[in-house]
């Protein structure tokens, strides 16, 4: 009986600190690419993937010619609760090492909008990155406080920065591609309900 109450804590236990996948690019999920890419990028496919992500991922590829800011929207398939903590993880796989911007949108009860930076060390690699709504960067509020229905990934990014434009000049652009996949909530506070 003992090993029994214990399974059914640690159970209790380990969801309640789960992760909620809130976009993974399946067919059957009701989230996905919203609209065109801006900024003159171009438009993100979903493809099969590799390695440990062999199901459908979201390939990015980088113009270096369009501007800074450029990206794509996202619909989330459920929504994201922030209000008691702010992080998030997404699998991502690089060659090179590369650092990118996302948001959180379309927020109830917080900030609208609320940026974070992710950072992938490259090595042709799928790497679970951890990334947290809690500083004010690229002209938005933190930290998030609310439930977001929206999500922006912004192909381009330097690390340390906190807009598109340090000190008045655009970034450098280099040729770039990553994938990501698995875009989910961190923490007990998971969120598929407001």
């Amino acid at each position: 009986m003992k090993k029994i109450t214990l399974f059914i804590f640690l159970l209790t236990f380990s969801l309640g600190y789960s992760q909620d996948l809130l976009l993974g690019f399946e067919s059957a999920e009701s989230g996905g690419i919203n609209g065109d890419p801006f900024g003159n990028g171009p438009a993100p496919t979903v493809e099969a993937g590799t390695g440990s992500n062999t199901s459908q991922v979201l390939k990015i590829v980088g113009n270096p010619v369009g501007e800074p800011w450029q990206g794509i929207n996202l619909n989330l398939t459920s929504l994201v609760n922030l209000t008691a903590t702010q992080t998030m993880t997404m699998d991502v796989f690089s060659d090179a090492p590369i650092t990118f911007l996302v948001k959180v949108t379309g927020g109830v009860g917080g900030p609208a909008i609320v940026a974070a930076p992710v950072t992938h060390t490259g090595g042709s690699t799928w790497q679970t990155i951890s990334f947290t709504f809690d500083t004010s960067l690229d002209g938005q509020a933190a930290p998030a406080t609310g439930v977001y229905s929206g999500f922006v990934i912004h192909t381009y990014w330097v690390a340390g920065e906190t807009s598109f434009f340090p000190g008045g000049t655009p970034i450098p652009r280099p040729e770039r591609t990553f994938y990501v996949d698995n875009i989910k909530k961190e923490g007990k506070d998971k969120g598929s309900y407001y």
